[in-house]
């Protein structure tokens, strides 16, 4: 009678501890806040704000099987507070990325220097015939000094693979990155800016545009650098001058619509336009652009600038820009 009594209790108290270890697994995987969620075939990517710890909140993505969390990944930047509102985008996110995605929106926490934005898209990467849907995560931090970070996950064999990630080196240097294609070809674009004024009005602006390309036998991501043969980049040129400080001027002197970017390049990174009977040394007020439409819709904008300019497109091709670090760059 006694063994049965103690068999029964300890059948009470296993099934007791079963049931109590399976809600606790269910609430950690349920526990926080879900920002979103998106389906890819029979998994989700869940995006979440995990319960906060003194302060300090992490967002997570989620790789959801069935309904079920089958693995996680914690973002680079946590948030100071769990309280998050989806909003439109913002100019701060880059007037690149604002630009070509308006209609994007974004789940900000906090204020000012405790600032904390979170941008998740889908993205199609690679053929048709061959495509995969990864996770785009970009955070935006700070007030005075943005900061970015970005990072693409896929799915590898039931798992977060992270494929890809970049995390800004600080002031006053800005990123941004989003899907492009050409013809039936899905790719990610990836800027690097990094301003001279008003740091100073003698150093150069630069900038750094990456092609994104899918491999889908070893499941990651070629990073090439532009411009290729394959791939040129359109130079938008309001005007060549002399030195880096006359270049600031003029672009002083120039009153164009919000959002028009101008910047000051140093002719030498760009080769080609040697071509174009520019010799090195100089600085071109101007942009640099990923298709010729691009290229053309920036020139329309210049012309409504006051004083109006009568911009020139110059295709840049294989060889037209200096072998940056591209190894320093990626990572």
């Amino acid at each position: 009678m006694i063994r049965r009594r103690w068999a029964a209790i300890t059948i009470g108290v296993s099934a007791l501890l079963f049931f109590s270890c399976a809600a606790a697994r269910m609430l950690g995987e349920n526990a926080g806040k879900v920002l979103e969620t998106f389906t890819v075939g029979a998994f989700q990517y869940r995006v979440a704000v995990a319960p906060c710890v003194r302060g300090t909140c992490p967002v997570t993505v989620d790789l959801l099987k069935n309904g079920r969390r089958v693995d996680r990944k914690t973002l680079p930047q946590a948030a100071a507070t769990g309280d998050f509102e989806r909003q439109p985008i913002d100019p701060a996110w880059t007037g690149w990325l604002s630009g070509k995605e308006p209609q994007l929106r974004v789940w900000n926490s906090g204020y000012e220097n405790g600032y904390l934005g979170v941008l998740a898209r889908p993205v199609r990467l690679g053929w048709p015939e061959m495509a995969h849907t990864g996770l785009l995560a970009t955070q935006l931090s700070g007030f005075d000094h943005l900061h970015r970070d970005h990072v693409l996950y896929v799915i590898d064999r039931g798992r977060l693979k992270k494929a890809w990630s970049f995390s800004e080196s600080g002031y006053p240097m800005s990123s941004a990155v989003f899907p492009v294609m050409t013809g039936k070809d899905h790719f990610l674009l990836f800027r690097q800016e990094w301003s001279g004024f008003p740091q100073s009005d003698e150093e150069p602006d630069w900038q750094r545009i990456y092609l994104l390309s899918w491999r889908a036998e070893g499941k990651k991501i070629d990073a090439v650098q532009l411009p290729t043969e394959e791939f040129p980049l359109y130079a938008v040129v309001a005007g060549f001058h002399p030195n880096v400080p006359s270049a600031r001027e003029a672009a002083k002197r120039m009153k164009c619509a919000e959002g028009v970017d101008l910047r000051v390049l140093a002719t030498e990174h760009y080769p080609q336009l040697a071509g174009n009977g520019v010799s090195n040394g100089k600085a071109l007020l101007g942009n640099l652009f990923f298709t010729r439409e691009e290229a053309r819709k920036y020139r329309d904008e210049l012309k409504r600038c006051t004083p109006a300019t009568d911009a020139e497109t110059i295709p840049l091709s294989v060889g037209s820009a200096r072998e940056w670090e591209s190894g320093a760059a990626l990572r």
